[in-house]
């Protein structure tokens, strides 16, 4: 799970709160990892928060997100199937979860692997640090580029679908089934959609760098739950209660299984009802032909990348 998720460094959250659950300073974890170990005491959400803070504070620092990390450390955020992959043991769990601040400490599972087997000890701790310095350079690529997070996502950056459920900062991941071209997530407040470009079944399709002609899952209308709370109360306060992340696959590059992230859709237009042929090309079905405007338009060379 660690090599799979966190190594990556696409958020910082789960990383720093396990660095300092184990007790390992920042600057020196390879050293750390060869001595005698012991886990640290139990850490409130205030202290991990405030740690993450220090360390990344372009970081999305919501209590979103750190509820979503604490759901991937206790493995309550994974499908049966993905709990069972990654080995069913919870790596961290808490204390006076009803507490306005509840303490996190390592589960006493965990801590035994870590104590018992040096060599996994060692080779964990590394994950943390390469990971730890790979969020590093994300956030730098932020700096030198001029380009400001967007909640968790960085723009042009590339995500695969489970990034994005995680990132979006879901308590609950789904199946790759159910998301589909989209999916709406009340309780976060988001509906991240995924195109394939030149290779979806109803050709969606940028007009402009900052407009896209997209079509709906089959059966939706504009009536449907999705549109309408793409297209309720739109106004100044939207943008915070209404996130729609926008990610593009290039047809030439899907073996990679990763989306560009492209920005963040301001408002979906026009939706109307309309047809398509299906998969098989006998019948028709009904969808919702809609004009994604995108908050701000895309860059030229990344809108050529996209469309060649």
């Amino acid at each position: 799970m660690a090599t799979e998720l966190l190594l990556p460094g696409l958020r910082p959250h789960e990383l720093v709160i396990l660095a300092q659950l184990c007790g390992f300073a920042r600057e020196s974890l390879g050293a750390d990892a060869a001595a005698d170990w012991k886990p640290a005491e139990a850490i409130t959400r205030e202290s991990l928060m405030a740690a993450i803070r220090e360390q990344y504070p372009q970081a999305d620092l919501s209590s979103t997100q750190f509820d979503s990390a604490i759901s991937v450390l206790d493995y309550s955020y994974f499908t049966e199937s993905n709990r069972k992959r990654f080995g069913g043991l919870p790596l961290v769990e808490a204390i006076d979860s009803e507490s306005d601040n509840p303490s996190y400490r390592l589960s006493e599972q965990f801590v035994a692997l870590l104590k018992e087997n040096r060599t996994f000890r060692i080779f964990f701790t590394d994950t943390l640090r390469v990971g730890l310095m790979n969020c590093s350079d994300m956030f730098q690529e932020s700096v030198e580029k001029q380009r400001s997070f967007d909640r968790a996502f960085l723009y042009e950056h590339k995500y695969s679908l489970a990034d994005v459920m995680r990132l979006c900062g879901w308590k609950k991941e789904n199946t790759p089934q159910n998301v589909g071209g989209y999916l709406l997530d009340e309780e976060s407040g988001t509906m991240p959609i995924f195109v394939k470009y030149a290779a979806s079944q109803y050709e969606d399709e940028f007009l402009s760098p900052q407009e896209m002609k997209y079509y709906s899952k089959n059966g939706r209308s504009p009536q449907s739950r999705e549109f309408r709370w793409a297209r309720d109360g739109e106004g100044p306060d939207w943008q915070d209660t209404h996130f729609i992340p926008l990610f593009v696959m290039r047809k030439a590059e899907s073996k990679d299984t990763k989306y560009y992230y492209v920005g963040r859709v301001a408002a979906v237009e026009h939706p109307t009802l309309t047809t398509k042929p299906d998969a098989s090309g006998e019948k028709s079905v009904k969808v919702t032909l809609s004009t994604l405007r995108l908050a701000r338009p895309l860059d030229p060379e990344l809108y050529r990348h996209l469309i060649g």
